[in-house]
């Protein structure tokens, strides 16, 4: 059994099988569910060559429940969900198989019919309510299906059992966000700090939980304590915005600068926070002051250069977006957030319409299925008069993205061929007063 685990392991699968088929003679313990699982990054020919051997062995040994179950398995990393849930349920697992279970329930889930999973995986924690893995799995499936009371009721029975997991008391505490338990999810977050686990999503969350309470300054000090790692910009983005928007922008922008000196990996992030922050709450030129100061520092960087021309558009200075997206496309011909946003605001605010054209096409040959740039695809055919390619572009990305603005470009198509009552479909005519919305920065992000 161990060689054949080695030879599975090293990816000499038909070696392997001959060697569990031995010990399968023997009636002893196989782990064909382990050679299907080890198949899972294999190309599809071994795949199929090891479902045709799974089958042979079948032949012989039709009620052999690891065989089963790696066929199964197999089937599945094939993308035969069907067929590969139809050999679950037409052979139910024996007494104290699991694995199967679980399998059908992720098969269930992946084809949009999560909610046949729910009674299955009841059913089997009735009979095996000490299963952790049961349990987990039914618990992280009420999440996907946002039932988070009845999710927390599941973690919460988990970490009775496990008390000293903290993978499990960490998404206990996010259920308990989700359900808006605030005073639940500070317990167990306040719990990970003390035991070191997630400490700083800790933090993080817990100052999330102060500013549901409008507790700025808690949220502050919980903020204030995130280290360098995934959850550092998070807390940054925070501290910035209820700084900036109490009035403290002085504030704001010292921390900002300490950040940046004790953090210089992070420090055009920062500097984008900056600006981001300060052009959200209104105050443009500061916003501009700071991303001018950050292209000094940091003068080929895209993404401030990108921000810098969005921030341009708000500021009705064309000519200097224009000048920072070329400098982009320049550098990186490929940018295709770059080509869009420049396409798209040449469209929209001058009537170089062939020029944007060429813009956006070169966009969508990089990224034909963004909804932003289908969008951008729509106007600029509309501004040319082209209106069934407008339409056909525009439903296109209502399709994949289905946003207000997208939708009043498509009801401002649809006006324009006379169809009235079906614009009307698209929602209120927000652009009566403003013929050119949205504006670039709203757009190109999106």
């Amino acid at each position: 059994r161990a060689a054949a685990i080695q030879l599975a392991r090293a990816g000499r699968y038909d070696d392997s099988l001959v060697y569990m088929e031995r010990v399968l003679q023997g009636q002893g313990d196989t782990h064909f569910d382990f050679l299907a699982l080890s198949a899972a990054e294999t190309d599809p020919d071994t795949r199929n060559g090891l479902l045709k051997s799974f089958d042979r062995l079948l032949g012989k040994y039709p009620n052999n429940g690891q065989l089963i179950f790696g066929k199964a398995l197999l089937l599945q990393q094939n993308g035969d969900s069907e067929q590969s849930l139809k050999l679950l349920e037409d052979n139910p697992p024996k007494e104290g198989e699991i694995a199967p279970i679980l399998l059908h329930a992720r098969l269930l889930q992946s084809m949009n019919r999560g909610k046949e999973a729910v009674p299955l995986l009841e059913k089997s924690i009735k009979k095996y309510p000490d299963d952790k893995r049961l349990r987990l799995t039914y618990a992280r499936m009420l999440v996907e299906q946002n039932r988070m009371e009845d999710a927390k009721v599941q973690f919460s029975a988990l970490l009775q059992q496990y008390p000293d997991d903290d993978e499990l008391r960490f998404s206990l505490a996010l259920v308990c966000l989700e359900a808006k338990a605030w005073d639940e999810a500070a317990g167990y977050l306040e719990e990970l700090i003390a035991r070191g686990a997630h400490v700083d999503s800790a933090h993080l969350n817990l100052g999330r939980i102060h500013e549901e309470r409008d507790d700025p300054q808690s949220a502050l000090n919980e903020y204030a304590q995130v280290g360098p790692g995934p959850d550092f910009l998070a807390a940054q983005l925070r501290q910035a915005d209820i700084l900036v928007s109490n009035g403290n922008g002085a504030e704001a922008a010292k921390r900002l600068s300490e950040a940046r000196a004790e953090e210089p990996d992070y420090a055009v992030q920062l500097y984008l926070i900056e600006a981001e922050t300060l052009t959200s709450n209104d105050q443009l030129d500061r916003g501009w002051q700071v991303l001018n100061q950050a292209l000094k520092q940091y003068p080929d960087d895209a993404n401030l250069l990108y921000t810098r021309a969005m921030l341009a558009e708000k500021r009705n200075d064309l000519a200097q977006m224009e000048k920072d997206l070329r400098t982009i496309i320049k550098r990186e011909p490929e940018n295709a957030m770059a080509l869009n946003a420049l396409g798209y605001t040449l469209s929209d605010r001058t009537t170089r319409y062939t020029e944007a054209r060429e813009l956006i096409e070169k966009a969508h040959k990089i990224s034909p299925d963004d909804p932003a740039v289908l969008d951008s695809l729509g106007w600029v055919n509309y501004r040319l008069g082209n209106l069934d390619d407008a339409e056909r572009y525009l439903r296109q990305a209502l399709e994949r993205f289905p946003d207000h603005e997208v939708a009043a470009h498509l009801g401002e198509v649809l006006w324009a061929k006379g169809e009235q009552r079906e614009a009307k479909k698209s929602g209120p005519r927000p652009w009566n007063n403003n013929p050119t919305v949205p504006s670039c920065a709203a757009h190109c992000d999106a």
